[in-house]
């Protein structure tokens, strides 16, 4: 290759790409394809003070004596003419592949500054390069096969049933088994390369007994509950299959039925190693979750609301969110004093590392109260999360994709879009972030907090509405009057109305809190299932052992749980009798939890 330029540098710096192609005075541009026989040569005329590195390959033409074609148009053929060599048709490239024809442009105008990448790219980097030079020549002539040109699988063959690429990077693609309503219908495996490209993956499918809608797909990695870590993207190839949503992997069938097979192509970034890549395929059954029965959907909230909406058990959350965020600012004599009103129970360690635990904890706890009631009414219990390991009063929580219907006023939409239902895009990007590998390779108590100011505080105050009341515990009743209703809290306290989403007295009264905690309990299994975990139990299970693959608890403080009060007074009433500063402190930091 021979490059010629007359772009004047000092001593101290090199031109930028911008000055090295858009200097006024025009540049030459030699390079050779690789059988050698044709020799480019590029010419930039006068750019007229162009302002970008697009203004002047825009001037920059052929002048070789061949088609005359434009710089910028021969780079992008050239991108088209490696994709269809490597059989990605009209994908992407990987971002290797974009630095190595970054550089192969600095290369054509003469800038000896290349990109190195990371530590240990170089050899796929060469291998990579290797591959643009082999398609120089395609890429000059145009010579690209029409059916590579449509997006066709290249060098492949044409491939009519093809649908289109998910994006790994932005699905929600952690491995997890099974969901509700999905069922294994085929496995596989590959071994993954050291240098971007495709491979092709057959996958033989085995029919389940009913109909299916959908079909998804998880890639898992060497490392249990992590994803494939150099692949990129992946394509489903079958008669009738449609992408479902963006980035997730995940192909509706259309219409409903079954197949016997699917190719999948798998895009792959370049590495240094190599890595063992399994393969799951899940038919998406197309019975659709149960919609919620009006008269169970009332009597599930009835229920909920009779145990939950008690003086007690609103002191109780109240309390639990107020003494956790404000323990490590009030005094030792201000702690003794809580320690005095509410017993031993309530004493609470400084915080650390594992605080998220806590916050985890209590509110499966909650769950588990809420469900036994429910089971001891004989009211009927739905399946959530995988493999159905536990259990909701209502029917549509959130780990069903769709919409809550309220009596009244518009939908609420999910952050699980099911193609009929968008929902905010923070809460989705906080969904996606709940469920990324990075997340889940963290501590529980790491991820349990950043499962609480992320997405579940996001959820809370998104469907709060403050039509839904909010009385409680105030700033009134730091007056003598105002301890007396600590006491005997108001009717207007206490009504199934006043469940606000924004107030730690009144959320846990409203139906969606429910379904948003169904929401993070379940990450709670993600993690288990991402960290060779198959289980989770308190300190005081024996049985409970790395060995068994049981994760114990490090971090559990509930208070003392209304159902198990051994107080002669109430918790309001053992709450008055704290100092006013103490109760100040504690209200303050309970309302800045907006849970």
């Amino acid at each position: 290759m021979s490059c010629a330029t007359n772009v004047a540098t000092t001593a101290d710096e090199l031109p930028s790409e911008d000055e090295l192609v858009a200097s006024g005075d025009g540049l030459v541009f030699l390079t050779r394809t690789p059988d050698f026989t044709q020799v480019l040569k590029f010419s930039c005329g006068d750019a007229n003070t162009p302002s970008t590195v697009a203004d002047v390959l825009r001037t920059c033409r052929d002048v070789s004596g061949g088609a005359g074609v434009p710089l910028d148009t021969y780079l992008t053929r050239l991108r088209s003419a490696y994709l269809w060599r490597v059989g990605d048709g009209g994908g992407t490239l990987s971002l290797q592949e974009e630095l190595a024809l970054r550089n192969l442009r600095r290369q054509i105008v003469g800038d000896e500054k290349l990109e190195a990448g990371p530590r240990g790219d170089r050899v796929a980097l060469g291998k990579i390069a290797a591959r643009f030079y082999d398609v120089m020549d395609v890429a000059y002539r145009d010579a690209l096969p029409t059916a590579a040109a449509a997006g066709s699988a290249g060098p492949r063959g044409t491939n009519t049933e093809r649908s289109a690429l998910a994006d790994v990077s932005a699905g929600d693609v952690t491995p997890r088994g099974a969901a509700a309503g999905e069922a294994r219908i085929g496995t596989g495996s590959f071994r993954s390369r050291n240098v971007a490209g495709n491979l092709t993956l057959n996958i033989a499918l085995t029919q389940p007994a009913t109909n299916y809608g959908a079909l998804r797909v998880e890639l898992a990695g060497a490392t249990t509950g992590e994803g494939c870590r150099l692949v990129q993207s992946v394509e489903a190839v079958a008669t009738g299959l449609t992408p479902a949503t963006a980035g997730a992997l995940l192909w509706t069938l259309t219409p409903p039925g079954k197949l016997t097979q699917v190719k999948l192509r798998v895009r792959q970034r370049a590495s240094t190693t190599a890595e063992t890549c399994s393969v799951a395929a899940y038919a998406v059954l197309t019975t659709p979750p149960p919609r919620p029965d009006p008269a169970a959907e009332a009597r599930a909230t009835t229920l909920m609301q009779g145990l939950m909406g008690t003086a007690d058990h609103r002191m109780w959350h109240f309390l639990w969110h107020g003494i956790r965020n404000a323990w490590d600012r009030l005094t030792p004599a201000q702690q003794g004093q809580v320690v005095t009103a509410f017993g031993d129970s309530w004493k609470r360690t400084a915080t650390d590392e594992n605080v998220g635990e806590e916050f985890l904890h209590m509110h499966r706890v909650m769950l588990g109260m809420l469900t036994t009631q429910a089971t001891t009414s004989n009211l009927p219990l739905f399946p959530t999360g995988t493999q159905g390991e536990n259990r909701a009063i209502y029917s549509d929580v959130w780990t069903s994709p769709g919409k809550y219907e309220p009596a009244a006023g518009a939908p609420k939409l999910f952050p699980f879009p099911d193609g009929s239902t968008a929902a905010k895009p923070e809460l989705t990007r906080l969904d996606a972030e709940a469920k990324s590998p990075q997340s889940l390779a963290l501590p529980l108590g790491a991820y349990g907090a950043l499962l609480e100011r992320g997405v579940h505080n996001n959820m809370h105050m998104y469907w709060a509405d403050t039509r839904d009341g909010g009385a409680g515990p105030g700033g009134n009743w730091l007056s003598p009057s105002g301890v007396e209703q600590l006491k005997t809290p108001p009717a207007a306290w206490t009504n199934v109305t006043n469940n606000y989403l924004g107030s730690t007295y009144t959320a846990h009264v409203h139906p969606i809190f429910w379904r948003l905690h169904g929401y993070v309990d379940n990450r709670i299994n993600d993690w288990l299932r991402a960290n060779n975990y198959t289980r989770i139990a308190d300190a005081s299970d024996a049985t409970c052992t790395q060995a068994s693959k049981c994760y114990t608890w490090k971090r559990a403080w509930d208070g003392l749980k209304p159902a198990h009060a051994q107080h002669a007074m109430s918790l309001g009433t053992a709450f008055s009798t704290l100092d006013a500063s103490t109760r100040r402190t504690i209200s303050d930091n309970s309302s800045m939890s907006p849970e």
